[in-house]
């Protein structure tokens, strides 16, 4: 019996870790420093937007090699930002959402403010990111955290241009990572193990 409970404790926990989400903040460089937001859900660990603040995407595209400044890392596309604002509980897009408020307030409290300032205050987190609709430019998104603001796509700029109030969205594989495949194998594993113990006791 409790071999029994055991696997599908142990498959229900699978399951349920590899549908659900957080968004933990974790150390980069330096002990404390906070810099990284590994998402759960992903396993991709983003680099706080406020740390590439006013610097243009082929500045921060330059320093991804091995040895440089961000190596490891890469731009985020569309598809991963829009995954990352789904499992921090923002809606979008939207010129202002109460319900996206306080999940907003959140996500810029990890990512790191490029322009404003705190609540009560006006301000929010806008980044460069992997989408370009035109040679030579890339997107930036932004998030207000007064009035819920949350656009994939707020404006277009030239990728050799700085911009004051935006960072970069950029991206690693996180290193202690369980690749979904692999959390799928482990409960099939488990399930396995019920039948075999349901077996025995036939």
């Amino acid at each position: 019996m409790n071999t029994i409970k055991y696997c599908v404790s142990l498959a229900a926990m699978l399951c349920v870790g590899s549908a659900q989400a957080a968004l933990l903040s974790i150390d980069w460089q330096a002990a404390g420093d906070n810099l990284i937001t590994r998402d759960t859900a992903t396993g991709l660990e983003w680099l706080d937007w406020a740390h590439t603040n006013n610097r243009s995407y082929s500045d921060v595209a330059s320093k991804f090699g091995a040895g440089q400044e961000f190596e490891g890392f890469r731009y985020a596309t569309r598809s991963e930002l829009l995954t990352l604002y789904t499992d921090a509980g923002l809606s979008f897009p939207t010129m202002g959402a109460a319900s996206n408020v306080a999940p907003a307030q959140a996500f810029t409290a990890l990512f790191g403010l490029t322009f404003g300032s705190s609540p009560p205050n006006n301000g929010g987190v806008e980044a460069l990111y992997d989408y370009s609709t035109s040679a030579g430019n890339h997107w930036v998104t932004a998030i207000n955290h007064i009035d819920g603001l949350v656009q994939p796509d707020w404006f277009e700029t030239a990728d050799n241009f700085p911009i004051s109030f935006a960072g970069s969205a950029i991206v690693r594989v996180g290193e202690n990572n369980v690749p979904e495949p692999m959390s799928l194998t482990l409960a099939g594993i488990a399930l396995a193990g019920l039948a075999a113990s349901r077996m025995k006791r036939a």
